[in-house]
């Protein structure tokens, strides 16, 4: 993993990998059976070489930042064998974050352990083990991206296209622009976070604002091939949405 990234603020994530289930444990579902985070650095109060702590994050060798794995889009803690497995079928995060250090230092760091990763197929009992280790560099560059304020106005549609439950009209395209990166950025990451009162269940689907009297009807954000957008996911700038 490579991090760069200027000052930041606390929890913010500064790099991120990913492992495909088919990586894991051969199949495109697999069963997360044992999770131990370990710390290996010995660098706070309470953090000893081959401390195992309950998670999600363990200290690094490089100030001002920890590690964390996410499974199904959420930090994983301590699970024990004799805990009920957690199934996946989408790749597992693992992710660089700010703590709430005041300084973030240049530095490397060791190939030293940092999570057990102990798979089983969805039909299988045999136990896969997979060991996550940190292996990076941090080189910080001040400053950051921008992205330009933008206004996506809907085609005018009748009530009467929208002729059950699930139907759609009046579909725009648009793109995210995102300008002015200092130079070093490696990698590059957008977080769609959407605004309105209540949170809606339905994927890609925004709320409705306090002042809206819409009824019977939302609008969903959806990527180039009409799958509908996962909120509070990261996506590369290369992905698109409409």
């Amino acid at each position: 993993m490579d991090a760069v990234r200027g000052l930041c603020l606390p929890n913010t994530v500064v790099a991120r990998a990913y492992l495909t289930p088919q990586t894991l444990c051969g199949e495109g579902t697999c069963r997360l059976v044992n999770f131990r985070p370990f710390s290996y650095v010995n660098v706070a109060s309470g953090d000893v070489p081959g401390f195992v702590s309950n998670g999600p994050t363990v200290i690094t060798e490089i100030k001002g930042l920890r590690m964390q794995v996410l499974v199904n889009g959420e930090p994983q803690t301590r699970l024990d064998e004799n805990q009920p497995s957690i199934k996946f079928s989408s790749p597992i995060e693992i992710q660089l974050l700010r703590d709430a250090s005041p300084e973030l230092g240049n530095g490397t760091t060791a190939d030293s352990i940092q999570f057990w990763f102990f798979t089983k197929t969805t039909s299988g009992s045999n136990r896969i083990d997979n060991y996550i280790r940190l292996n990076t560099r941090l080189t910080r560059i001040e400053g950051s991206c921008s992205v330009p304020s933008q206004t996506v106005e809907l085609q005018p549609t009748r009530a009467r296209t929208l002729a059950g439950i699930g139907t759609t009209a009046a579909e725009r395209s648009f793109q995210i622009s995102i300008n002015n990166c200092p130079k070093g950025y490696n990698r590059i990451f957008y977080r769609l976070k959407p605004m309105g009162d209540n949170v809606e269940t339905s994927a890609g689907v925004l709320p409705l604002s306090a002042q809206s009297t819409a009824k019977g009807v939302r609008i969903r954000v959806t990527d180039s091939a009409g799958a509908p957008v996962a909120f509070d996911t990261s996506n590369r700038i290369d992905v698109m949405t409409q």
